[in-house]
């Protein structure tokens, strides 16, 4: 078996940086979300194999879990970087690549952003030595979600573009993955507030610790519900984009996420709750008014690319909101305004 492994993780011969770009292998490119049946195979693989598991299987097993389970997918990106050395240099060079986006996802998806974008160019520039598609793809994927994160629509467009062009011809889905979160991040894009709501609610007992379609009841049949991210939190928004609210002002959240900062909606009229979150109000925004539907929720905070982190239905305690604001947002300022 670990044999099989390698072999299907074996370098292109030569590569250096030829255009179009050729996937490595298979082996060691797996597909951007695997699903469950074939997380569980490669598991089963790698577990079999033991101490003679290919560096390639354990990347492969990385990569799946990086949101599925970030911890354990960075302790598994350590143990074969340690199995490297053994290896022929274009795929240390390509496997080095893919684990530098495992942990920039997961530094990503903690919040660390400049962390995350480090991380990416160093994954880009091992690819200048060595030709390969997908990873190059995977990389521009994670710049475009950093871009959306600091309200940079047009950097997202030209990432996603990006990716698309490095993985035409080796793998369609990464190009459909493009109009996927060109429709998901877009704040006017939004899918209805309250079909989001009751679709993820719904959806509440669907396997967690991973991104991607989880295909369990109402939430695993609307794009943009189903799409979570572990984040955290026990709510079942938390992780997903957030509905275009249609506030009692004549504004919606859309326009607020345009200003490319996150949102603090407080649907339940807590002065506490605001004052908490006033600490980094040059980077939160806070809408202090009821609307047209508010879902059953008291109050949520929104990153910037329009992802929950923290929702509450009641009204909440000051008290829980500062922690998820230090984590997404930074040190809060010294002087609250």
């Amino acid at each position: 078996m670990t044999g099989k492994v390698e072999r299907s993780a074996a370098p292109v011969a030569g590569a250096s940086t030829p255009r179009p770009e050729a996937p490595a292998s298979n082996g060691a490119e797996p597909e951007f979300f695997s699903d469950d049946d074939a997380l569980m195979a490669l598991e089963l693989a790698v577990a079999a194999s033991g101490d003679d598991a290919s560096p390639g299987a354990i990347v492969a097993l990385a990569w799946q879990l990086r949101q599925r389970h970030p911890a354990r997918a960075l302790v598994l990106a350590d143990e074969a970087e340690a199995r490297l050395a053994g290896a022929p240099a274009d795929a240390q060079r390509r496997w080095a690549a893919r684990l530098q986006l495992v942990r920039a996802e997961a530094d990503w998806l903690a919040g660390r952003l400049e962390a995350a974008a480090g991380r990416v160019d160093e994954a880009l520039r091992t690819l200048a030595a060595v030709a390969d598609a997908l990873v190059r793809a995977d990389a521009h994927w994670l710049r475009a979600m950093l871009a959306i994160d600091r309200g940079d629509w047009p950097g997202k467009d030209a990432e996603l573009q990006a990716m698309a062009a490095a993985a035409r011809g080796v793998d369609a889905s990464r190009g459909d993955r493009r109009d996927e979160h060109r429709r998901f991040a877009e704040p006017s894009q939004r899918l209805p507030g309250r079909a989001r709501v009751d679709a993820a609610r719904a959806g509440t007992g669907a396997r967690r610790g991973r991104a991607g379609r989880d295909g369990s009841g109402a939430a695993g049949q609307l794009w943009g519900v189903s799409l979570r991210y572990d984040l955290g939190g026990d709510h079942p928004l938390v992780g997903r984009s957030a509905p275009d609210f249609e506030f009692a002002d004549g504004s919606t959240l859309a326009s607020h996420l345009r200003a490319g900062r996150g949102v603090l909606i407080d649907l339940a009229g807590s002065l506490r709750l605001r004052q908490a979150v006033a600490p980094w109000s040059d980077r939160v925004g806070v809408v202090a008014c009821g609307a047209q539907d508010e879902l059953g929720l008291a109050a949520l905070l929104v990153r910037p690319d329009g992802v929950v982190a923290w929702a509450s239905d009641t009204p909440p305690a000051a008290a829980d909101v500062a922690p998820v604001a230090a984590r997404w947002f930074g040190s809060p300022s010294s002087v609250a305004s």
